[in-house]
């Protein structure tokens, strides 16, 4: 459940945007990377098969809208 929380896709999106803008600049970078593809990996398979979140509309959106922008990033990653 917790992975298709809105705050989950939100922060794994900023760790996922900032270790993408920084690869050059800091040693690490690919395992922030890495843990925001596993994250989003189990999110894929937590999602509902209806298209609904527990968390309500508004919410949903945050979500989704993060959820695009981090797979904008890793169709450029991968």
């Amino acid at each position: 459940k917790t992975y298709t929380q809105n705050h989950n896709l939100i922060n794994m999106t900023s760790i996922a945007t900032a270790a993408t803008a920084l690869y050059d600049h800091i040693d690490n970078a690919d395992q922030y990377i890495k843990l925001a593809y596993d994250n989003f990996t189990r999110v894929l398979a937590s999602l509902r098969t209806d298209g609904t979140s527990e968390e309500g509309i508004s919410y949903w959106g945050y979500g989704m809208r993060s959820s695009l922008a981090y797979f904008e990033i890793e169709k450029n990653l991968f």
